[in-house]
């Protein structure tokens, strides 16, 4: 008798555990929105000095991703491709000598990244991950100078493309078998780039990050 019993429980538990594997299993595609905090560090070089600013800008995005989702019991692993809204860093003032000062304005487009994302089924209908992986972006910016307020000097406008590193953290929650949602936040930090390096020593480099908090709905096939 307590042997069928143990065999019960044995094969209860191990239903219940392929009930749980695979609750988000195959490909899918979601839409968020949420705010991103945008951070520029901008160095400006000449010969003989130099100098350093930042400035951020908090705004409103959007971001669409697709993806597929593969259990393995317990352990979920997803690929996912994602594309964000433009956003704008807002203005870094660097003063010289006054009465000498610049202004640089930069902001992002076309922004789009890849992620690995490990996951825990906690229930059939719950699902935490990790989020590790690539991002490009590409910056464009606005560099003028003046002198006792007055513009004396404004570069053409430069792009140039960011490519970045991205790691955060989701949650996702099933409302029916198809339709889901979820909630994520993630870090990317870009590399340094040259938007203005000319033949006698002036430079002005850029390097942009961003932290995003999204929420938002998902449909799985």
């Amino acid at each position: 008798m307590k042997l069928k019993y143990t065999a019960a429980l044995i094969a209860t538990a191990i239903a219940s555990t392929s009930a749980m594997a695979g609750g988000f299993d195959g490909p899918f595609i979601q839409g968020g929105f949420g705010m991103s905090r945008m951070q520029t560090k901008v160095d400006e070089t000449w010969d003989g000095g130099g100098q350093g600013g930042k400035n951020s800008k908090t705004a409103f995005i959007g971001q669409i991703a697709a993806g597929y989702s593969k259990s393995f019991d317990k352990f979920n692993l997803a690929g996912s491709l994602y594309m964000r809204s433009n956003q704008k860093s807002g203005d870094v003032v660097m003063y010289d000598d006054a009465p000498y000062w610049d202004r640089i304005r930069v902001k992002t487009k076309n922004t789009w990244g890849f992620t690995v994302e490990p996951g825990y089924n906690i229930n059939p209908n719950a699902l935490v991950y990790g989020k590790l992986g690539l991002s490009q972006t590409k910056g464009r910016m606005n560099y003028d100078y003046f002198i006792d307020g007055n513009l004396d000097l404004s570069e053409p406008t430069t792009s140039k493309t960011h490519t970045g590193f991205s790691y955060g953290m989701g949650f996702k929650y099933k409302f029916t078998p198809t339709i889901y949602g979820m909630a994520e936040m993630m870090q990317t930090d870009y590399r340094r780039k040259a938007y203005i390096d000319t033949d006698y020593g002036w430079a002005v480099k850029a390097k942009p990050s961003t932290f995003t908090a999204l929420v938002g709905l998902g449909y799985k096939f």
